[in-house]
């Protein structure tokens, strides 16, 4: 009877802590998706700025203009190297993502296939089923597995 219990509670157990992954998950995607599209909109939020400071410049002395020309430039260049940067570690961080999801949901349906053939041998070593599971051919876990991480 104590065996039986514990069959109905040990998958139980799985659930909160793989609920809780799942939360995570989507804090860490969400926070992700947040950063990228942050860092994009205050780069285009300084390229209207610098469209903004035409005008400006525009009416500057002819010195001060050589100055600020040369100062857009400096800025334009490094502007264009951390939009590459951001678009080249923004790459990155997808393909660590994607392998670290994949590592986890296989290392997670590894064990949940170890908790089901623990399930399957706890269920033919139970007194009095014995006979039944004998004549029975053994079951196949055909459902698709659970995905942990999205």
């Amino acid at each position: 009877m104590r065996v039986l219990q514990l069959l109905l509670v040990f998958p139980l157990i799985f659930v909160p802590a793989s609920l809780q992954a799942r939360q995570q998950e989507s804090k860490a995607a969400t926070a992700i998706r947040h950063l990228k599209e942050n860092t994009r909109a205050s780069l285009d939020s300084l390229d209207r700025e610098q469209e903004k400071m035409e005008n400006d410049a525009a009416r500057l002395k002819k010195d001060a203009v050589a100055d600020y020309k040369k100062e857009k430039a400096a800025i334009k260049k490094h502007e264009a190297k951390l939009r590459q940067k951001v678009k080249e570690e923004t790459k990155v961080a997808d393909e660590k993502w994607e392998s670290f999801k994949t590592s986890v949901e296989k290392e997670f349906n590894e064990l949940q296939q170890r908790v089901h053939h623990l399930k399957e041998k706890i269920k033919k070593q139970l007194p009095g089923d014995n006979h039944n599971m004998q004549d029975e051919p053994p079951t196949e876990n055909n459902t698709p597995p659970t995905t942990l991480l999205t």
